[in-house]
């Protein structure tokens, strides 16, 4: 009979619980030998001398289907890959990568479901906020999948259709070819951003704040300039970015725009 546990609730333990059936106990051995973890440390994190990091979790995940996060987060139930509670019959990973539990249309309700949460961020008004634990969530997952290289090659050859300053930089490429072409595309954004402010800047509000103006005013303008500046980096962006997708690209100038006419306040 294997011996009872140290910690019942540790999230190991309770995996092990969970994948079990009435006639059959799943061991610390058996879930070493599944995972590929040493028993040891099977043994060195159930027992708390070790702690149960994500890395070690999406190894787990890898070999038994339960959701890395759950596992990682210690959450009750642990969870299954379909979103149900863990158990012996829940559908294995490879089972998954085969298409069984996902819709026909692939991305379709993840995608909806997203676009959903941003817009009731918006009407909230915590945008900013959620976009930020988003991105985290975001690259927190790329990272443990290992998915890096795939995701920023394939960004890269999409330059043109999104704004890459709005990439983390974990996701952008970090070396080689399509490093050196995202640094071109941004830089070309800059310049023609920088072109149509000069420009314009005698529409740019901000120019017309004072020291004595109303505070109410000064917020109104400083609100219509933020509005201006994010007006003219969204122009650049569809400017350059039709450009881009249509023609062998071309060497970056030199960021040396004309000299400003007016300083800003």
């Amino acid at each position: 009979m294997p011996r009872a546990a140290q910690n019942p609730y540790h999230p190991l333990t309770r995996l092990r619980r969970q994948l079990s059936t009435p006639g059959h106990t799943v061991t610390r051995e058996e879930l070493a030998k599944r995972t590929g973890i040493p028993l040891g440390s099977i043994k060195s994190i159930e027992s708390g001398k070790y702690a149960l990091t994500n890395h070690l979790a999406l190894k787990i995940s890898l070999a038994v289907p339960v959701n890395p996060y759950d596992l990682f987060k210690g959450r009750e139930p642990l969870r299954d890959f379909t979103g149900r509670p863990l158990s012996a019959q829940s559908v294995s990973l490879e089972v998954i990568r085969n298409g069984l539990g996902f819709e026909p249309l692939g991305a379709q309700t993840p995608l909806f479901v997203a676009e959903t949460i941003f817009e009731a961020a918006k009407q909230k008004a915590v945008s900013i906020q959620f976009r930020f634990l988003f991105y985290e969530a975001l690259v927190e997952a790329v990272e443990l999948l290992g998915l890096q290289p795939l995701v920023a090659q394939a960004l890269s050859g999409a330059l043109g259709d999104f704004d890459p300053a709005q990439v983390p930089e974990p996701l952008c490429p970090l070396e080689g070819e399509a490093a050196k072409r995202w640094e071109r595309f941004v830089l070309r954004v800059r310049q023609e951003r920088e072109r149509l402010w000069i420009q314009r800047q005698d529409q740019e509000p901000a120019f017309g704040i004072t020291p004595e103006m109303d505070p109410a005013e000064k917020a109104r303008l400083n609100a219509e300039s933020a509005k201006f500046e994010e007006d003219l980096w969204a122009e650049a962006l569809a400017t350059v970015g039709a450009v881009w997708k249509k023609g062998p690209e071309q060497p970056a100038e030199a960021e040396t725009p004309a000299p400003r006419k007016r300083k800003r306040p």
